[in-house]
């Protein structure tokens, strides 16, 4: 009987909760050590140009790109190997959703935050890319949780405002080594027995 209430406890912190501290980069190197890296890079390069649709667009490595909305927001890997996309709109939300969890995400960020800025949600907790890329150029601006998440969501920060263009070069994503796993799941186990 023990035994199955020790897997539930590891199961459960491994699938994110409310308790997630996230942390923004913008030094890969920095984020990368943060995270538990080395990073998975998809330089998109190898999709080709290639238009979303509503719904999970599932042809990513590693994750699939779920779109939200009554259209589509002009979403697509253009010839370059550049993700772009306008949220606000007719598309309310862009998420990526990874086949396994993941301790970080990031990538090569371009937004003209022209007029009401990118948001970024993951665990429930909600940040301002605009803080993190101040100018309008391809910068890295990753990522990461202190707890695995498998969804990162993408939002304009003020709905009723204006929609906002992005695009991304590449696409980072640290997934825990079985060693931080067992670790995370340690840790669980830690704060389960202190709470008897």
């Amino acid at each position: 009987m023990n035994s199955v209430k020790m897997s539930v406890v590891v199961v459960a912190s491994l699938s994110g909760s409310a308790f997630a501290v996230v942390t923004g980069f913008t030094d890969q190197g920095a984020w990368e050590a943060a995270a538990g890296g080395p990073a998975v890079v998809d330089d998109l390069s190898s999709y080709g140009e290639v238009t979303l649709t509503l719904g999970s667009n599932s042809f990513f490595n590693g994750y699939s790109v779920d779109l939200d909305g009554v259209g589509t927001g002009g979403a697509n890997v253009n010839s370059g190997g550049t993700f772009v996309f306008t949220v606000g709109g007719d598309l309310d939300s862009l998420t990526f959703d990874f086949d396994a969890p993941i301790l970080g995400f990031g990538g090569s960020w371009l937004n003209t935050f022209v007029t009401n800025g990118l948001s970024l949600t993951i665990d429930g907790q909600t940040l301002d890319i605009e803080s993190f890329v101040p100018t309008p150029d391809f910068e890295f601006v990753g990522f990461a949780s202190d707890t695995p998440f498998s969804q990162a969501v993408l939002t304009v920060t003020d709905p009723g405002g204006a929609s906002e263009f992005a695009a991304l070069t590449d696409v980072l994503f640290v997934v825990p080594t079985p060693a931080s796993a067992a670790l995370l799941g340690m840790g669980g186990l830690a704060m389960a027995r202190r709470r008897r």
